[in-house]
This record gives C-alpha cells, structure tokens and sequence, in this order.
C-alpha cells in the first residue's frame, strides 16, 4: 500500500466556486487538487493565495495527443473537458495514491470526515460510485450516443459525479488509453472498466445513494444525513449554509 489519498476537485471556473476552494483548503487528511478546465485566464493569484491546494491546468491539445479524451463530449460537445485532463493528470504523475477522490463542484459533502468513514469501511474496492453493475438495456439511456467499440456485452452505466478509484484501477484507464487511443463516456466508461478488468468492486454503496441525477433535497433531510454525498445541488452558497447549519 502506497498510503497516500488524494481529492480532486473539477471544476470550469474555480472563481465562480470560492466557497469550495476555501472549504478545500483546510482539509489536512488528503492532498488536495482541483483541475481546471477554463484555461484563458489568470490563476496566479488564486495559486498564491490558497497554499494547501494544487491546482492542475492542462493545455487541452496536450490531453488530445494522449488519447485522453471524450469522457464528456455527449454532455458539453467538447473533446476534452476539466474530467479527460483530471485523469491524465492522474494516471501520469510521478506521485501515486492509493485512492483518488474525483468530483464535480456541485457534489456536496459535510466534511472530509465523510469521506474518510468511507475509506475505512471500504478499504479495498478498485471503485466506489452510485452503480447498480446490472447489465444495461441499450434500448434506453443514452447508449445509442455512445461509441463503444472497444469491449464487448454486458455494459454498464451509473452515475459518476463523484467516483474513487484505486492506484490499480488508474493503470487500467492507462493501459485503455495506450490501447484505444481515446474514452467514452465516463457514466459508462468507468463501471464497464471496472467489469471488463475484473475490479474489486461495490454495488451502489448506500453513501453514494444521493448521489442523483436530478433529485431535490430538504434541508432537515441532509443535516440528519451527515454521512451521505449528494448530487446535484448546484447552488455554491447552499453548501456553506448547509456547513454552517
């Protein structure tokens, strides 16, 4: 065991999410990251100002060339989004974790102690997410959307918003890559990796299970849910009331 954890957060435009990065900058337990997808502006100030957190900027052609690419073209029409510069970012560098928090910025959690009770109840899954790993009905969804020429049935497909992944299951997205030169979509790319490479996985962890695609919650509901993630709940201040509450 490498005995190293990490969160990512990823994001478009870290200015507009302040509240997260401040929150971000005071956890101690993990090193911190947060990839930026929004690469035409000034971040030296940001960098400057929060010491705790390393902030991840890729040129996208750099992301193109590697085959790290179209984890979330069906959603933003973009080849390479703030999640294909995440996971290069992270299947490439010299330092190596045993797991590896990623999330979207409008996923929201309590604490990091959360996320830790999670760690230590789960200690050797490759993968934790909202996932059912039943085999998909390709009828539905958005298979017809999707270009998977790379495994064969079953498929699978939940919700990836926020995701941990193994060191091992890391160095299979990277052997993919090298392989096909390319991804999928991540709502199905991820579970079916983790299947096709036989991962250790979980079925839909009961902590993952507000972790939603359009879902919302009362207050009174997520305060006596400490333990819970949630998605989506897009309103940044939200999440320091929630906090604060």
């Amino acid at each position: 065991m490498i005995n190293k954890k990490a969160l990512c957060l990823i994001t478009y435009d870290p200015f507009q999410k302040l509240i997260y990065i401040d929150f971000l900058n005071n956890i101690v337990n993990y090193d911190i990251f947060v990839v930026i997808d929004k690469n035409n502006s000034d971040y030296s100030d940001l960098i400057q100002k929060y010491k705790n957190i390393k902030f991840i900027l890729l040129d996208n052609n750099l992301c193109l060339l590697n085959g790290y690419k179209n984890l979330n073209f069906i959603t933003f029409k973009k080849y390479v989004t703030g999640w294909d510069k995440a996971i290069y970012y992270f299947t490439n560098c010299e330092d190596k974790y045993d797991f590896v928090w990623f999330f979207e910025d409008d996923v929201f959690f309590f604490s990091d102690q959360i996320l830790l009770d999670i760690d230590n109840k789960y200690i050797n899954q490759d993968i934790l997410c909202n996932c059912d790993f039943k085999e998909a009905n390709l009828n539905i969804w958005l298979w017809n959307k999707i270009k998977n020429n790379y495994y064969n049935k079953p498929y699978y497909n939940g919700m990836m918003c926020i995701v941990r992944l193994s060191n091992l299951y890391l160095s299979k997205i990277k052997e993919h890559v090298n392989k096909y030169k390319t991804m999928f979509f991540l709502e199905a790319f991820y579970p079916i990796i983790a299947k096709k490479y036989n991962m250790s996985i979980i079925i839909s962890p009961d902590e993952f299970s507000t972790v939603t695609y359009r879902d919302y919650f009362k207050v009174k509901f997520i305060i006596e849910n400490k333990n819970k993630l949630y998605h989506p709940i897009k309103n940044i201040e939200a999440h320091s009331y929630l906090r604060n509450k």
